[in-house]
């Protein structure tokens, strides 16, 4: 039988494991992630509840949702629970409204998908978004917010 072997992405061939880290490092220096972290637990950004999380999924459950990329979500109704791993804490509950209070918390998941496109195979956990595949090769995040 075959032993399974573990293949490197291209993309990192020849790369020393130092170099990619120190790589992934300045990436999330300079996207700001620790502030985003910070500010999108701060009260002045929480969102503002839109409907009860039960009536959000409601939403879902019934198919009266639109799916979009995360970049055309500003203003809608999340209707599913956005976490992030790690930590693990939830980001957006189902019924809170993606308007400016939200900021933080859009610009947070947006930077995990260009680190997604940056770093193939280094990806982190993020459940109530979607991969998608592009046409042109890219990974783009979309989620369900409730029609309106």
């Amino acid at each position: 039988m075959p032993e399974f072997v573990a293949k490197r992405p291209r993309r990192y061939a020849g790369m020393r494991l130092r170099d990619l880290c120190a790589s992934m490092h300045a990436f999330y220096r300079e996207a700001g992630v620790s502030t985003l972290q910070r500010q999108q637990f701060a009260p002045e950004h929480l969102p503002d509840m839109a409907m009860k999380p039960y009536e959000a999924a409601r939403h879902l459950v019934r198919n009266t949702v639109d799916y979009l990329p995360l970049d055309e979500v500003a203003g809608r109704v999340a209707t599913t629970l956005w976490v992030v791993y790690p930590p693990g804490i939830a980001t957006i509950v189902p019924g809170e409204r993606l308007g400016p209070r939200a900021q933080p918390m859009l610009q947070y998941l947006k930077m995990f998908e260009r680190s997604a496109n940056k770093f193939p195979g280094f990806e982190a956990e993020v459940q109530g978004l979607y991969r998608e595949v592009e046409p042109d090769g890219s990974i783009r995040f979309y989620t369900y917010v409730a029609q309106e």
